[in-house]
């Protein structure tokens, strides 16, 4: 079954375009974490120095480059977590991370918090994200398929765990389980 990611604005609850309320992911997927980034650039500098504006905009291209590393984009985090440090304003960030976020449907969940600072006295926001990246079915996945020499393909991972003489190929080269009734001494395909 392939994973799925469902957003959710409940009646009763005020619905804001920038964000869910909640999320509900099921089946197969795959989440990444991304640790909290800070306006730093690759070679560990600060940038934007004083301005919440800059440094958002840095924030969010390394959050960009973290969700790559692990098979990911902005369009699958499904959860901010934003510190700002206290009196900053909101507004000039706010409008640098709807700048990055565009118009995708969908909006994340979001939990925005004032901090007294930051692990670098220069750094004025931290942003963490939570993303979920759907996967097709387990089965084709996680076992490799691989050609057997009668030229049927066969999953080696679910064939290798079958007891030699409980699986057979027939003719269009699928692999047939073959049951194995003791009490009646014989097998039945």
């Amino acid at each position: 079954m392939k994973g799925t990611v469902q957003h959710l604005n409940p009646y009763g609850l005020h619905k804001n375009p920038a964000y869910s309320q909640a999320v509900v992911v099921t089946g197969n997927v795959k989440t990444v974490y991304i640790g909290g980034q800070n306006a730093v650039d690759s070679a560990g500098t600060v940038v934007g120095k004083g301005d919440i504006k800059a440094q958002t905009e840095q924030v969010l291209r390394n959050v960009e480059a973290a969700l790559a590393a692990g098979g990911a984009k902005l369009d699958h985090v499904v959860k901010w977590n934003i510190h700002m440090v206290q009196g900053q304003s909101l507004k000039p960030g706010f409008e640098a991370f709807q700048r990055a976020w565009g118009d995708r449907p969908n909006p994340p969940i979001v939990t925005m918090s004032f901090v007294a600072g930051l692990a670098n006295p220069d750094y004025l926001v931290e942003i963490e994200a939570i993303a979920v990246v759907p996967q097709e079915s387990t089965f084709s996945r996680r076992w490799p398929v691989v050609d057997r020499p009668t030229g049927a393909r066969v999953v080696w991972g679910v064939l290798s765990a079958i007891p030699r003489g409980m699986h057979r190929v027939d003719e269009q080269h699928a692999v047939v389980l073959v049951a194995r009734d003791e009490s009646l001494g014989h097998r039945t395909p």
